[in-house]
Order: structure tokens, then sequence, then C-alpha cells
């Protein structure tokens, strides 16, 4: 591990990039703004007295020499994503992101964990939203009597606001599937239907949630929904995303819709997440409530790499909550309001 504790932002001058240099920056962080062009690097790093580095994705290694902690804001990260990991591997750089993307995780988990576990480089995706699900995750788990048999994720967005590339990646990723848990197997299936669970109705949705956490309970039965009173509507919508994903043409038709959606004035909004937890005996529930969405993804960001700077994460990849030791000190930390059992 290099010995210099500097947090990398490749991607930087994206929103979320953005956002998380100037929280480091304000926090006194050592940060190194990183990404393809030099002039708006600068012009973000100057008034926060931030290191610049220049590297396309194809020489993105060359970057990170003396870089403890390399945070990767180059989304989708089904496209551009594996050589930030690669390289930070290599460079024995601890890795976080924010990806929302369940195949990309997946392949993380398949293909990149021994090769981190070997270079004792902590691996962390989903480190915005996902930080949230996992306190909500670890709070449920503990008020259990017995070992967990059973997570149940679900999304509450009555508040959002989507920004245009929000909603495109999503499209993209309900054509990849939903991840499914059963006792350690996984397997990816078709959103949509409505389904009864533990936390109420719900449509199935792909989240990352499912196979983050089956790093931490192997042993347990994970699927994430969205929870809406529109779930019935939703269903059909995620299903016929899901099932244009079969087809070339039908996902030409997608694309086709997808550039004629509009940026919304702000994006951001409140969000809500529960996770029941069960032990095959009884059902505990947690909640967490964020104000802010995209806010709070910069600032779990941040707060995720503040544990790797310190060491606190084992080699391999690992949900993000993993890396905390107490969730409600955490959430007051991050100004949500977790509601535990």
């Amino acid at each position: 591990m290099n010995s210099e504790h500097r947090l990398l932002i490749y991607g930087a001058t994206g929103a979320v990039g953005r956002r998380l240099a100037e929280i480091a920056a304000l926090h006194g962080v050592n940060v190194v703004l990183a990404g393809r062009r030099r002039a708006e690097l600068e012009a973000l790093a100057a008034p926060l007295g931030a290191q610049v580095r220049v590297a396309a994705l194809d020489r993105v290694g060359t970057v990170f020499d003396g870089i403890s902690v390399v945070a990767s804001c180059v989304g989708p990260y089904t496209h551009f994503g594996i050589p930030v990991l690669e390289a930070a591997i290599s460079a024995g750089s601890h890795y976080l992101d924010l990806t929302g993307e369940p195949r990309y995780v997946a392949t993380l988990l398949d293909r990149y964990d021994e090769p981190a576990r070997r270079a004792g480089v902590t691996v962390v995706p989903s480190a915005g939203l996902g930080l949230c699900s996992g306190l909500a995750a670890k709070s449920a788990v503990a008020a259990l009597r017995g070992p967990v048999t059973g997570i149940t994720v679900g999304y509450l967005p009555w508040g959002m606001r989507p920004s245009r590339g929000t909603i495109q990646s999503t499209i993209e990723i309900v054509t990849g599937g939903a991840p499914m848990i059963d006792k350690g197997m996984r397997r990816f299936v078709i959103p949509g239907g409505v389904h009864r669970t533990a936390l109420g109705l719900g449509t199935r949705f792909p989240l990352t949630d499912p196979l983050t956490m089956s790093t931490m309970w192997p042993q347990a039965s994970i699927g994430s929904y969205l929870l809406t009173p529109a779930a019935p509507a939703l269903a059909c919508v995620l299903g016929g995303i899901g099932l244009a994903g079969r087809s070339a043409a039908a996902m030409r038709a997608v694309r086709a819709l997808e550039r004629r959606i509009g940026e919304p004035v702000r994006p951001g909004g409140e969000f809500g997440i529960a996770v029941a937890a069960s032990d095959g005996h009884t059902t505990a529930i947690a909640r967490v409530d964020v104000d802010d969405t995209y806010e709070l993804t910069s600032q779990a960001a941040f707060e995720v790499a503040g544990r790797l700077r310190d060491g606190r994460g084992a080699p391999g990849v690992c949900m993000s909550a993993s890396l905390v030791a107490d969730p409600a000190e955490v959430a007051t930390r991050l100004g949500v309001r977790l509601r535990r059992p």
C-alpha cells in the first residue's frame, strides 16, 4: 500500500466528482484531481489548492503513483470502470466507485475479488446510496436473535428528480436484469412484477445491494424492490424495458426515446431506503431517509474514502457499510435519518 494518504478522484469534473473534491478540500484532505481535460481540471483545482494529473483511460495507471485511495466517478462503469479499477489494483491503491450497475458489480465479484486480495487492496463498489442501504441493513440484522436468513431492500423514491443521465443509465441497468441472491446462489431476472414483501407491495428492481450485501451475509437470500403506490403500473414499464433488452430493434427504439428526455431544473430530491432482515422466526426493519440524493452520494463517497485511507477495509470486494462500526454515528455525520428497530 502506498505510504502517502492521498485521495485521487478520477472523473473529477463531473457533478459528483466536483462535489466530492470540494468536500475533501474542505476537510483538509490531500486530494488529487484526475481526468482527460487539463483546462477543466485546473479550473476546478485552483480554488481548492488541489493537484492535477491528466491521463486518458488507456493510460490511467500513470497517475496513481503515491495514491492510497482512488475514487472513480466515470460512469457508466460498465463501459469505463474496469481500466480505473485494474490500474488501482496494480498500483496498490484502494478503490471506490458510485456505480448503480448490478452487472458491473457482478463482474467485480467474479473477476477482481481475488486479484484485489492478492494485492492487499479493498474494492468498494456502490459507495453512495449503497452506504445508506448498508447502514439500514446492519441495523436490522443487529436486531435479530438468530443468524440472518433473508434480506429485503426497498427503495422509496417519493421526491426524486432524476437527472437525464440517471434516467438513461437506469434504462440500461433495467435491461441487464435484477440480481437475486438465494442462499449464496446468484441469478438475474427480468425486473417488474408486483410482489408482496416484508416491506409491503413492491416491484422487483435492479439494485447493486443484493450483490454487495452478499459479501457480508453470504448465507442470506436477498432481493431488491421499488416500493411505491404505482407498483402495478411501474411493474409493466420495467418488465417491458427488461424484455426490450432482448431485442436489438426494441432497444434502438428505447434509446431513441432516451435522447428526447429533458434535464430537470435541478436534479435531486428526497429518497427513502427500508431494509427488512429475517432470521426465519422474527423480522426487523430499519430505514434511512435522505433529503438530497445527489449531495448524499458525494458525502457518502467521502465517508468511505476516509475509512479506506484509515485502513479500515479488508482486502477484496466488500460492501461499503462493512467499514462502519456504528451505523447511527455515520448516519448522523451524513445528515440522514436512520430509524432502527
